[in-house]
């Protein structure tokens, strides 16, 4: 296990981040208020949570719609 990672943050979903650290991928899990609070979001990051949350969102109808 790490105490800390330095580097650059390379891409945020809800429950992960992933650190660039000279050329590694680092994998890190987080809340979702943790990814909300992360700074350098690009667009394309930010594009990509929308499709993710409008596809849960969608999971959660389908299965609310087979309850009734």
């Amino acid at each position: 296990m790490f105490a800390y990672i330095n580097g650059f943050l390379e891409d945020v979903t809800v429950d992960n981040a992933v650190i660039d650290v000279n050329g590694f991928g680092i994998n890190v899990r987080i809340s979702a208020d943790t990814a909300s609070k992360l700074p350098g979001i690009g667009k394309k990051t930010a594009e990509r949570l929308v499709v993710e949350l409008k596809s849960e969102i969608e999971k959660i109808r389908e299965q609310i719609q087979n309850i009734e």
